[in-house]
């Protein structure tokens, strides 16, 4: 999972990619500096629970967009990504 999301930070407009545990703690992060903190210190409280892809607009710009990861029988975790959205030039 590192590798790869250290790969997809490569891509143009991610800014931040993390994984949380079930108890929502930091496990993976883009942002060395992440792991081993709360969920709650990049990212609202609702998204460990909630078992929905959520999209939320911050800024004008910028897209945080949490989505459960699911085991076979149970919630495993939580992924979150912060995405930069380029808006096109209207000149």
């Amino acid at each position: 999972i590192n590798l790869y999301a250290l790969d997809m930070i490569k891509e143009k407009n991610f800014l931040r990619i993390a994984i949380a545990n079930d108890s929502g703690l930091i496990v993976s992060s883009t942002d060395k500096k992440d792991e081993g903190k709360p969920f709650t210190s990049i990212g609202e409280a609702v998204a460990l629970t909630n078992n929905n892809t959520m999209v939320q607009n911050t800024g004008d710009s910028i897209l945080n967009v949490t989505s459960p990861i699911m085991g076979f029988n149970k919630r495993l975790g939580t992924l979150f990504f912060k995405y930069a959205v380029l808006l096109p030039d209207l000149k």
